[in-house]
């Protein structure tokens, strides 16, 4: 056994050759709805005692830097994510994770395994690899992973496994890893390419293969992540770079000296997926080119990728003293009241917990976590236009609390740990509270673990409570603010039941009992002094430009969804003479549905769900809230980066079809976009001069936010109806357009009220 004891520099760089293969057609790999799985493997350290005393620290700092950038990038891409790091990246652990993939996977299926650590060399124990110079045995190529090395054999009959039909890729950050995917033959020590034997004909899937460097070469590792690992997230700058990933290769094999990247592919009909986009699954691959082709003013596929925020393990609430100074607790409470002071001031009216104390609570709980993302997601202009989508951002990163599953934690209320929870509520609710937990430790700075955290929202809605309020959990209800508060308030005058004249006892008595229940009242009674007089200096209450008088929040839904019946609808519909025979799907928009109920009356609002969205078939007729027009009003000039906010002009519109639609915060989902033509806008202008814009502005009907619309001038479905909207739409095209739904034109008719 000999793992390379450091990730070091090496020489110059040479960029590799591309072997010969016979040329095949991207077709020849099916394209169908596939499902899209990924393991992320990181350690930082291995178990000393098995590898004689060798600690593995050195080189593989910033492993879990690599695996909480990966992380991102495949969830934006839409994978399902495993991660498993340092102790928990132990050989039985890996493999078998890897071979429940291979067991899960059908065909059309995609399987992403990225590894980042350390990569070693072992003698060839099965005639596989090539001699040496003079005659010495062969090396096999390993993942050192946390208690033993994993020996590419064994990973080649993992692939082996693999139906035909789907795609694997590998990317493998560690020394030694050119040919670390595969028990591949190569010609001397230190190959530039490796040379394959032939391919197995167990081996049904395609796979891809990059690794860091050659055979017996080292890989880079700094504190901030693997020189591998950066240069290909740089180059790929999030789905901006270049667009297969053969492109991707040669740009990182030019940014980087002292390592040789390496590509290989592997299996049948594999030349299509040197040409894929990388990130992508391969259903999603098949059914765009690219996600970049979408347009600005869409909010699709992110370019800001969060910069890490490195977050004190010390600042855990409950800890001596308040976890932030006055200057910090001040801003918390100005944003808090610019978004949700309405809502904060109705919320406590006729109890003892007004404003102050309700943004008192979240400075204790909360406020040192999200304040730092806060700085950067507002120095960041692509979320200038739609401040909505920072609200969401914030709110949802707010999964904290690992008690139970932290070494030297206990935690004595249901859940214990994740293991206690998964027992009772299966895997796939685990799994998407893992997840959610990890897209919170990625923007705080750390790797991620395969833990359920127990505390959710600004509020930290404890995860006790799914015994009673399993939708809250389920639905990821704790990205609406209201619900939160709705919640804290509930918690608080249970406790008050107790302690009826006592404000103070009653905040103890909502974090618990004990002497950190005691630093808790105090602090939260440091934090009221503040909050009490920042509230005090804001001139009137500070919302979004939603008239106070009917609503604070954008996210707020009427009393009821439309009313108007088929009939109706279709006398609205008959001026556009459609074709129902071609078109027997439509979705049709009411812009100012409720302007005279919402809003201010007679006039079509913006930022608030008072227009009308429907789904019409001659058998199935649905109403939504919903809203067609932008977020905000933004004036502007021309046709570039100075031009006004959008706003999809009425008419008939045959440029939408079903496909990809992303967001900062979500990351890719089915909706219906614009992808078959142009459309035409009308811009706001300067002094209320408003213009005509006409081209492909990626105007698309998708998921709007508890917070606010959520639209750069997209239709938007309030969230709490947006999975109904989309099953029934996506349910009606495989009806009526058969294997062509995804390809299919659905005709969008936006009425004016």
């Amino acid at each position: 056994m000999n793992p390379a004891p450091l990730k070091m520099m090496s020489a110059k760089k040479i960029t590799p050759k591309t072997a010969k293969k016979k040329s095949t057609k991207i077709a020849s790999i099916p394209v169908k709805k596939g499902i899209a799985r990924a393991l992320v493997v990181s350690l930082t350290h291995v178990d000393r005692k098995k590898y004689g005393g060798w600690d593995g620290r050195g080189g593989c700092y910033g492993c879990g830097i690599d695996a909480a950038r990966i992380s991102e990038a495949l969830r934006l891409s839409g994978y399902q994510i495993t991660a498993l790091s340092d102790e928990a990246a132990n050989k039985k652990s890996v493999l078998k994770a890897l071979q429940k993939a291979a067991a899960d996977t059908k065909s059309g299926d995609t399987f992403f395994f990225y590894f980042s650590g350390h990569g070693g060399q072992m003698p060839d124990a099965t005639g596989d690899e090539a001699p040496e110079a003079g005659g010495r045995p062969g090396a096999d190529e390993t993942l050192v992973l946390y208690d033993a090395e994993l020996v590419d054999d064994l990973l080649d009959d993992v692939w082996k496994s693999f139906p035909s039909g789907s795609v694997v890729y590998m990317l493998s950050d560690s020394c030694n890893s050119g040919t670390n995917y595969r028990d591949l033959s190569t010609r001397g020590p230190t190959p530039i390419r490796p040379v394959s034997r032939s391919v197995s004909a167990k081996m049904k899937a395609a796979l891809l293969h990059i690794g860091g460097c050659r055979d017996a070469f080292t890989a880079a590792g700094e504190d901030d992540g693997g020189v591998f690992t950066k240069a290909l997230l740089q180059a790929w700058n999030g789905g901006r770079g270049p667009g297969n990933w053969k492109d991707l290769h040669e740009a990182v094999c030019s940014a980087i000296t002292g390592q040789f990247p390496q590509i290989n592919t592997y299996g049948k009909n594999v030349k299509a997926l040197l040409h894929a986009p990388p990130f992508l699954p391969w259903s999603v691959t098949s059914a765009r080119e690219k996600m970049t082709q979408d347009f600005p003013e869409s909010g699709e596929i992110p370019s800001h990728a969060i910069e890490e925020v490195e977050v004190g393990a010390a600042m855990a609430r409950g800890a001596e003293g308040p976890p932030i100074g006055e200057t910090q607790a001040r801003k918390a409470t100005r944003w808090l009241m610019t978004h949700f002071g309405d809502s904060l001031r109705r919320a406590g009216e006729g109890t003892p917990f007004g404003p102050d104390i309700l943004c008192a609570i979240v400075c204790q709980e909360t406020a040192v976590y999200w304040l730092p993302l806060l700085a950067k997601l507002e120095k960041d202009p692509s979320f200038q236009d739609d401040p909505s989508e920072i609200v969401d951002l914030i709110l949802g990163r707010c999964v904290l609390d690992a008690s139970g599953d932290f070494p030297g934690t206990h935690r004595s209320a249901f859940p214990k740990d994740t293991a206690a929870f998964r027992d009772r509520y299966g895997s796939e609710f685990a799994n998407m509270l893992i997840e959610e937990a990890n897209l919170g430790r990625a923007v705080r700075g750390f790797g991620p673990k395969q833990w359920i955290y127990k505390g959710y929202g600004l509020f930290q809605y404890d995860l006790q409570f799914v015994l009673e309020d399993e939708d809250f959990f389920r639905e990821r209800r704790w990205y609406d603010f209201t619900a939160c508060l709705e919640k804290c308030l509930h918690e608080l005058e249970e406790k008050r039941k107790r302690f009826p004249n006592d404000l103070w006892e009653t905040i103890r008595a909502y974090n618990g009992a004990g002497p950190r229940a005691i630093q808790y009242r105090k602090n939260v009674k440091i934090f009221a002094k503040w909050t009490a007089d920042e509230i005090a200096k804001m001139a009137g209450p500070v919302t979004r430009s939603v008239p106070s008088a009917v609503s604070a929040r954008g996210g707020d839904l009427p009393g009821s969804k439309p009313r108007l019946t088929q009939d109706k609808l279709a006398e609205k519909l008959a001026p556009f003479n459609l074709d129902r025979t071609k078109h027997p799907l439509v979705v049709v928009g009411i812009r100012g549905y409720y302007k005279d109920t919402m809003g201010v009356p007679g006039v079509n609002d913006r930022g608030i769900y008072d227009d009308a969205i429907f789904i019409d078939t001659p058998d199935t007729f649905a109403a939504f809230n919903g809203n067609t027009d932008p977020s905000k009003h933004k004036p502007g000039s021309g046709f570039g980066e100075s031009k006004g906010m959008a706003k999809l002009k009425p008419g008939a519109w045959f440029s939408y079809k079903l496909d990809f639609h992303g967001s900062k915060v979500f990351g890719p989902y089915r909706a219906i976009c614009q992808r078959l033509g142009k459309v035409t806008v009308t811009r706001d202008g300067k002094n209320g001069k408003d213009y005509e814009d006409t081209g492909d502005f990626g105007i698309n009907i998708h998921k709007g936010s508890f917070n606010g619309t959520s639209s750069l001038g997209c239709q938007t479905i309030h969230p709490d109806q947006w999975q109904s909207f989309i099953a029934m739409a996506m349910d009606l095209a495989k009806r009526y357009h058969g294997d062509h739904w995804e390809k299919t034109v659905i005709p969008y008719i936006l009425l004016e009220d």
